[in-house]
């Protein structure tokens, strides 16, 4: 299983109605190409935050789709690579996360090519969904880390990593 993760701005403003609509085209399309995912958007910064997976080809081809796409202006693009998975599951279950949080992260799952989202065609999650969940302060640090990273570097900030491990123990959780 293959995952990337990318952030963008807005080339204009997108309203909540503008993003429903992306949202449902991007899962309709998402579907057909067994891509699983989430999506957020910032609506201060005009920032968009999505994290993809499916097989690799396919993700790398939907990527560059996006990549052209003239609404918005790609800032960084990280592939998450299986051997970073395996590092990050390590380290935050070793006792990383951030203290209070309520996800168990030893229970946390993405273990070898499992997707952490198999019902996610492209789930679009505000700013309550990660009150919510109280994860707010880890989307805020995966963009922080997402906007830090120079586009040389190969690796995934953890931070990145644990904000979707958390997202996936929530979404398992309420299922």
């Amino acid at each position: 299983m293959f995952a990337l993760v990318y952030t963008s701005v807005a080339t204009a403003p997108f309203d909540e109605s503008a993003m429903v609509q992306l949202t449902r085209l991007a899962s309709a399309k998402n579907q057909r190409l067994e891509i699983t995912g989430y999506l957020t958007y910032e609506f201060e910064s005009a920032t968009f935050l999505q994290f993809l997976e499916g097989e690799k080809e396919v993700v790398e081809q939907l990527m560059a789709t996006i990549e052209a796409d003239s609404r918005h202006r790609i800032l960084n693009v990280v592939p998450i690579l299986d051997e970073e998975r395996q590092v990050a599951i390590r380290r935050t279950s070793a006792g990383a996360a951030r203290p209070g949080l309520k996800a168990n992260m030893t229970a946390a799952p993405w273990p070898g090519a499992r997707r952490l989202f198999p019902d996610w065609t492209m789930k679009l999650l505000s700013k309550d969904d990660f009150q919510r969940f109280n994860l707010e302060g880890e989307l805020v640090e995966a963009m922080v880390a997402l906007r830090q990273q120079s586009v040389e570097r190969a690796t995934t900030p953890i931070a990145v990593i644990r904000l979707s491990r958390l997202l996936a123990v929530h979404c398992l959780a309420s299922a």
